[in-house]
This record gives structure tokens, C-alpha cells and sequence, in this order.
């Protein structure tokens, strides 16, 4: 893998996949990468097994998304777990950003087409929840 991991964003909306944590360990440069979580509990644990930029997401506050994304950022991973909070975050990514945003689905109970129509770049299927592919440059 590229050691550019660090301006890749990964956010979980809803939950955090320990299939997708297990597989971002794996990375040679998982502590640099920048996490978004829902909750204190979610960074904490992340923050526990050696991940080092975990934040909490606020959905009210654009301003501290805008803090927390910062102009390092090149692009955005978003992990579904759950419809609407996947929904939510595209929309409050795409109304500051311009930046490739992926989405990362490993359920197929909802439509691609919505995330696209949202403002997803790409929407991928992945029930292996390997994206070391997306971290490289």
C-alpha cells in the first residue's frame, strides 16, 4: 500500500464494523489514517487499539466538520451501515466538499443508485470490508 493513507477520511455514520477495523489494521500505516465515528464510546475503543485521529461526528455543526476534514483530505470513504445516517453524511459531505467520496456497502437491501443521486462518486459492494485498494494513492 502507498503511504498516503493519512488525506483518506473514513467515516462510519452509524456504526463502527469491526470486520473494517480488523482490515485497517492491517495496513502498514493504520495509525495515521483519520477516523469519524458516531459517539465517544466507538473513538475510544478505535482509540484503544492504536488508532491516533479519531473524531466524533456532529452532524449540527458544519463548522467543526470543516475543522476536522481540513484541506489535507483528498478523499472520503463512508462505510453503510444504516440507510439514513448514510444519506445524512452525503449530503453534509457534499454540501462543503468537492473531493471523491466512496461509499462502502456490504448490504444489498439498499439502492446504489440513491448514494449516487446524493452525491457518491462511487458506491462499491464489499462484504470482505478489504479497502486497502481505496487507501493507496
Amino acid at each position: 500500500m502507498g503511504k498516503s493513507s493519512g488525506n483518506v477520511l473514513i467515516m462510519f455514520p452509524d456504526q463502527v464494523s469491526d470486520v473494517f477495523i480488523s482490515k485497517l489494521r492491517l495496513c502498514d500505516d493504520y495509525q495515521s489514517l483519520v477516523l469519524c465515528v458516531p459517539n465517544r464510546n466507538e473513538a475510544d475503543r478505535l482509540s484503544q487499539v492504536g488508532f491516533q485521529h479519531v473524531y466524533v461526528m456532529n452532524y449540527g455543526d458544519k463548522r467543526k466538520f470543516i475543522e476536522m476534514v481540513g484541506p489535507f483530505v483528498q478523499k472520503i470513504i463512508v462505510v453503510e451501515s444504516g440507510f439514513l445516517e448514510c444519506c445524512q453524511t452525503i449530503e453534509l459531505i457534499r454540501s462543503i466538499y468537492n473531493i471523491p467520496l466512496y461509499v462502502i456497502k456490504s448490504d444489498t437491501r439498499y439502492i446504489s443508485r440513491v448514494y449516487k443521486e446524493l452525491g457518491a462518486d462511487y458506491v462499491i459492494y464489499n462484504k470482505t470490508g478489504n479497502i486497502q485498494f481505496l487507501l493507496s494513492s
